[in-house]
């Protein structure tokens, strides 16, 4: 690398680990918005086009804070239990539900959105075709069914779920992502608790640089915000499609009604849009925007109305959990720097060895963690032993002048460079 170079040092384990934790957040998952508040780039997960409707106004939130949305679906939804205008289902309604999917993202002013190769539902996208023309009965999956057979179809249908979410995050580099759980997943759909227990595998697998090597850089998850609304007919009945132990984070409740300064209304009010354009078009009715925007401004302002009164109700308060799913696992550190150039050199240490030698970099080097790296970010997926510790190093290439680790600063003592230049695992 030859061009003017800045450096700078870390003392101690990592920069941020976790994702999100550089931005102030605490080591537990903390409440639902401190987790939102800490992200730069948030995903919204689920199984089927529409399933964003139960998290409407918290995606909606997302974009605010963060900043970056991006929004995915496993599936175009092909198994829908409802058919319009004509459509059989299969193709045509996975067509169509797509298209509404990209409509909602719209909605939310996502910054991209990803859908899946899977197909929604127990049979296979030619078995869903030859039922057409419309009219047949709908086949949900049978009751017996669990989140294995939903991963072990999907695998049929388009290889293994759990590497495309891993591809996913790799590719999104999401802090937080949102999604429905494993116990109840809104609705007691099979497909929305099969996907939460793959995206609960896939997170500390796209953390992970020996994993899916060839899916893209590693990528650590900080939080997953899990949507704790319940439909009322699961309700009803006792739970009777959850399964499994119940999650053990408190519920926090999420206003709705807070205005966004991204879309001049209440976060409410976007997620009306995007739920109202789904029900009106599933329907068979033939709305405009226009028509749209008109009908949840006059449903904001019920909303307001009935929360001034009192009301706390579903989905003016949205209740949701916050999980770290990387807590137990082995510690990585996601260093990160300010961009001073196009390629970078990172090099770690022993903290120990460096204190103990009197600041003696050539004799504290472990390793070059990388040469010529193009990002301002890189995930160290190694953790020290012990109680020990290491320090980082960082040089940033800009046009011309001479490679150094040193920052210029009046508090550093000596040169580093020259004792750097010899080290045998120093960078080239």
């Amino acid at each position: 690398m030859g061009a003017a170079w800045r450096a700078g040092i870390v003392a101690g384990a990592a920069l941020a680990t976790l994702g999100g934790a550089a931005r102030g957040q605490a080591c537990g998952p903390g409440s639902v918005l401190d987790a939102l508040a800490g992200a730069d780039r948030v995903l919204w997960l689920g199984a089927h086009p529409d399933d964003e409707n139960s998290s409407g106004g918290f995606v909606a939130r997302a974009k605010d804070v963060a900043g970056q949305l991006f929004m995915a679906t496993l599936t175009r939804g092909e198994n829908s239990d409802r058919v319009w205008d004509g459509l059989c289902r299969g193709s045509q309604i996975g067509r169509a539900r797509a298209e509404l999917f990209a409509e909602s993202a719209a909605y939310y002013m996502a910054d991209g959105y990803d859908i899946g190769p899977f197909v929604n539902g127990p049979h296979s996208l030619a078995e869903l075709d030859a039922q057409c023309p419309p009219g047949a009965p709908f086949e949900p999956w049978p009751a017996s069914a669990t989140p294995a057979d939903v991963r072990a179809k999907w695998t049929a249908d388009a290889g293994d779920p759990v590497a495309w979410i891993v591809s996913l995050l790799r590719a999104r580099r999401p802090d937080v992502v949102i999604a429905m759980d494993e116990f109840c997943g809104v609705s007691g759909h099979i497909e929305h608790r099969a996907l939460a227990g793959m995206l609960l595998e896939a997170i500390p697998a796209a953390a992970d640089p020996n994993r899916y090597p060839d899916s893209g850089p590693a990528w650590c998850v900080g939080r997953v915000v899990f949507s704790a609304h319940l439909i009322d007919a699961l309700a009803d009945c006792g739970l009777c499609k959850c399964a499994g132990p119940a999650p053990m984070e408190p519920v926090d409740p999420v206003l709705a009604l807070e205005p966004s300064a991204t879309h001049g209304h209440t976060y409410y009010w976007v997620a009306c849009l995007a739920k109202t354009n789904y029900a009106t078009t599933m329907n068979g009715l033939d709305w405009t925007d226009a028509m749209i925007r008109a009908y949840c401004t006059s449903d904001e302002a019920a909303a307001l109305g009935a929360y001034a009164a009192g009301s706390r109700a579903y989905p003016i308060v949205e209740p949701y959990r916050v999980r770290s799913p990387s807590l137990h696992a082995p510690t990585r550190s996601l260093l990160r720097w300010t961009a001073s150039g196009s390629a970078y050199d990172l090099i770690r240490g022993d903290l120990g060895a460096l204190r103990s030698s009197g600041g003696a970099f050539d004799m504290a080097l472990e390793t070059c963690l990388a040469d010529d790296w193009p990002d301002e970010e890189f995930l160290d997926a190694a953790s020290p032993a012990g109680r020990a510790g290491w320090w980082y190093l960082v040089r940033a290439g800009a046009c011309a002048g001479t490679e150094s680790y040193d920052t210029g600063a009046a508090s550093q003592r000596g040169c580093r460079d020259p004792e750097l230049g010899g080290a045998a695992n120093a960078c080239p």
